[in-house]
Order: structure tokens, then C-alpha cells, then sequence
């Protein structure tokens, strides 16, 4: 039995495009990527460390100082509780997966 529209079966052939038309759009698309990130990140500024490090709080600290905000506090209530049901329905739908359709 044949296609059906034989010239779209053959267009979307996996074997339609040489080898080497496959090598040499991905060998452009790196030189590209590679010349678009080129200088992205330089050693021109140097943020001091110690300075940083002076300044960063404990993680309680940092925590209360979070949790002290009401719309941080009911932002991080909401996303548990999102995620608790995400994975609770499972628990939930699971067992009437078998059970057939009326």
C-alpha cells in the first residue's frame, strides 16, 4: 500500500536531509551562540568579598525578616498548599482510574 500524498511522506522523511546539511547548521548555530556569549561575562568588575560577606544575615534572620511581610507570608502559604494538592491528587484520582465509565 503507498502514501496516500506521497511527495508530503517524502518531504517528511527523516531521511530526506543529508548528513552533512545537518553538520553544517549545527556547526553555524554554535559559531553563532558562541560568538553571541563572547564577553558576556568579563573580569573588568570585581565585587568585593569580604564586603559581601560583612553584610549577608543568617538564614534565620533572613527568614523572619521574610516571613515578617504578610504578602511574602501568604504568597509562600499558597504555593504549599498548591503543591500539596498537586501531590496529594494523585492520592485522590488513582484509585477510580480503573473503574469504568458509565
Amino acid at each position: 500500500m503507498t502514501a496516500p500524498w506521497p511527495a508530503i511522506s517524502s518531504i517528511l522523511s527523516p531521511t530526506c536531509v543529508s548528513p552533512a546539511v545537518t553538520t553544517t547548521v549545527a556547526t553555524i548555530a554554535f559559531v553563532v551562540a558562541t560568538f553571541a556569549v563572547m564577553g558576556v561575562e568579563t573580569d573588568k568588575v570585581k565585587p568585593a568579598a569580604n564586603v559581601l560577606q560583612a553584610q549577608k544575615p543568617s538564614f534565620r534572620e533572613a527568614f523572619a525578616q521574610v516571613w515578617a511581610e504578610p504578602a511574602a507570608r501568604r504568597f509562600t502559604i499558597f504555593i504549599f498548599v498548591s503543591m500539596l494538592a498537586y501531590s496529594a491528587q494523585e492520592l485522590l484520582v488513582e484509585p477510580f482510574a480503573a473503574l469504568p465509565s458509565a
